[in-house]
């Protein structure tokens, strides 16, 4: 019986430490949480409402590519006149048939965008435009093994020609992106830090998203990353991640950073490009990778990361491991990875993309 009751008391003891420890990791994030500690080259707090200068922050501990961006103002003029990224949103699919999944976030775009176009390209007509316009990467085109790395391609292939923003169909528009096409030439930005430190725990991470992508129309490191597929394809042939997606933008972006800082005809604000915090565009983590998540930032296996995990679960603490959309975000994407699902799934209770958006250009070729 003694022993008995010894082991409740233990147990008991256990659990009450746990949760007090739990408090203090909650508290503990609350009052010292100091993000630039993972972040690269990225707006910090910038309020994009206001007329008011801000600066480009970067921490060289973390990431050595961004040393060189330093501090300089930032100013934020509002959204009148031209636009410096061409108001065209542009998306893609295998087909103009679109499954049920995707509706509901594409009309978010033309609503909250009614005086921008709206441009959907298929895999057919992605292909007669790289005829035209790329022939000399048509043969790597036909040769890559699945349509995510045309995908891929694709929106690099289209911005450098026609500029504007590039959005993946399970992106959410929450907000309007017109103060971003005014004030900027080339936009990219981080994936949710929970992905890079807690999920693959990378250290450097490789983080940057191409699910979104704003920028000018022949801007200089779309076309480093175009320069790019060939060498890369040789490399990492079968690997989309690395031969064409996030992992391949990555890479060329740090290769373009370092270009720009050994150029100095390169530093001016038609070819500068601007990093930005997942805040803005990538706000929230895959749900697939909830579980994982929440067991290593949990009590006990926290004390294991690294200290870029850490940070990142501390302030995911703050909200008791839940992450959404904050004040600060234009955009959320919700992680489908339709690439992944049967063929068949993309049949099901589909619509015309003009149906979707009645005001849609299919053909640009």
């Amino acid at each position: 019986m003694i022993s008995c009751r010894c082991l409740i008391l233990c147990l008991v003891g256990i659990f009450v430490l746990d949760t007090i420890f739990f408090h203090y990791l909650i508290q503990w994030g609350r009052d010292s949480l100091n993000r630039r500690q993972i972040r690269l080259a990225v707006i910090d707090d910038v309020e994009l409402n206001t007329d008011r200068s801000d600066q480009i922050s970067s921490n060289a501990d973390v990431r050595s590519r961004a040393t060189f961006w330093g501090q300089f103002p930032l100013t934020i003029k509002g959204s009148v006149g031209k636009p410096t990224i061409p108001k065209i949103i542009h998306q893609t699919w295998d087909t103009e048939d679109i499954p049920e999944t995707f509706h509901r976030w594409i009309v978010t775009w033309k609503r909250l965008h009614p005086d921008w176009s709206y441009w959907f390209w298929t895999l057919k007509e992605i292909r007669r435009f790289v005829a035209k316009e790329y022939p000399e990467f048509l043969n790597l085109y036909d040769l890559y093994t699945e349509d995510i790395f045309r995908s891929d391609v694709m929106r690099y292939l289209v911005l450098y020609k026609y500029g504007g923003i590039y959005v993946d169909l399970d992106m959410e528009a929450l907000k309007p992106l017109d103060i971003w096409s005014h004030n900027f030439n080339c936009i990219v930005s981080e994936e949710t830090y929970e992905h890079p430190f807690v999920v693959r725990e990378a250290d450097p991470p490789a983080n940057i998203v191409n699910g979104f992508i704003a920028c000018r129309p022949g801007h200089p490191f779309l076309k480093s990353a175009i320069d790019s597929l060939e060498e890369f394809a040789g490399f990492y042939f079968g690997d989309y991640l690395h031969a064409t997606g996030p992992f391949f933008l990555d890479a060329v972006l740090e290769r373009y950073l370092i270009k720009m800082q050994n150029a100095s005809h390169m530093r001016s604000d038609s070819v500068d490009i601007t990093i930005v915090p997942p805040k803005y565009f990538f706000p929230t983590y895959d749900p697939s990778e909830s579980d994982l998540i929440t067991g290593r930032c949990f009590p006990g296996a926290y004390q294991l990361l690294k200290e870029p995990a850490k940070i990142t679960c501390k302030e995911l603490l703050k909200t008791f491991l839940r992450r959404t959309p904050g004040v600060d975000s234009y955009t959320d994407h919700h992680w489908v990875h339709a690439y992944m699902f049967h063929p068949d799934w993309k049949k099901k209770n589909t619509k015309l993309i003009t149906e979707i958006v009645p005001s849609a250009i299919t053909k640009h070729v």
